[in-house]
């Protein structure tokens, strides 16, 4: 996986222990490396592979991942976690697009009529996030001012964001944060703007990390099955690893309803 500093870590955290119990189920054992951009692949253990390594799951795909044209090239079996960037190869993945989709249903009941969605880098992720909200604006013909911010990576990004977009008398109807750990810098940014969650605006996250239960309040958000994903994944690069034929999988969502919406 890559070391990336600018990006929370407690959803990651939160399916890397997955997969690892996944892992004793299955009697294999799994060595977990943290990869960088400055790093080498001569460093690192998946040339090791001779000996050591008999599949590998890659994480935080980059464009042109060395990580990914190495393997590749030396016919290892892996696989990616999140929807891939390179043509051919096999991931496992939320179904990002229906999670915002099933999300918008709800929306709809309430009749909002403002959005914005608080989005990190220009990834596949966030804009399949992102297409799930609009195809179904469009589906449904429900009119809705929509305002999409990317580059908000940080917890102190959506808080900067916030504090200057936000005043009590400018605020839309609901905000959807794409990572529940950046969520608190919108709430304390609320808080100094005395906009109140939920009676003034709604919030909605997505990971389900295990300290979103307890944000005051507590914060709705699009859950990902972390089980699901985590034996998608073991059982694919098994799979893989036997030679036998396999699909990427993008595994379903549910948006958990608490407080702030």
């Amino acid at each position: 996986m890559k070391k990336i500093d600018s990006f929370p870590l407690i959803w990651f955290q939160t399916l890397l222990d997955k997969v690892l119990q996944t892992c004793r189920q299955f009697g294999v054992n799994a060595i977990v490396e943290y990869f960088g951009e400055e790093d080498s692949i001569s460093n690192s253990i998946i040339s090791s592979i001779g000996s050591l390594v008999d599949g590998v799951i890659v994480f935080y795909e980059g464009e042109n991942d060395i990580r990914i044209q190495y393997l590749k090239k030396n016919n290892m079996p892996f696989i990616v976690f999140g929807e891939s960037q390179t043509p051919g190869v096999v991931y496992v993945s939320n179904n990002n697009f229906q999670a915002t989709y099933d999300m918008m249903k709800v929306v709809l009941e309430k009749n909002f009529k403002d959005m914005w969605l608080l989005m990190g880098g220009e990834s596949y992720v966030n804009k399949d996030r992102e297409r799930g909200v609009r195809t179904f604006l469009k589906d449904n013909n429900y009119s809705m001012d929509l305002k999409v911010v990317y580059g908000l990576t940080t917890i102190e990004s959506v808080y900067s964001f916030a504090v200057n977009d936000l005043s009590f008398g400018n605020y839309p109807d609901i905000i959807f944060v794409s990572g529940d750990e950046k969520v608190q810098g919108l709430i304390r940014a609320c808080y100094e703007k005395g906009i109140a969650i939920p009676d003034n605006i709604s919030v909605v996250g997505f990971d389900n990390i295990p300290i979103s239960q307890y944000y005051t309040p507590a914060l709705s958000t699009i859950s990902p099955n972390y089980v699901k994903l985590a034996q998608e994944m073991i059982e694919g690069v098994l799979a893989i690893i036997k030679g036998e034929s396999v699909t990427s999988v993008e595994v379903s969502t549910k948006l958990v309803r608490r407080q702030s919406f």
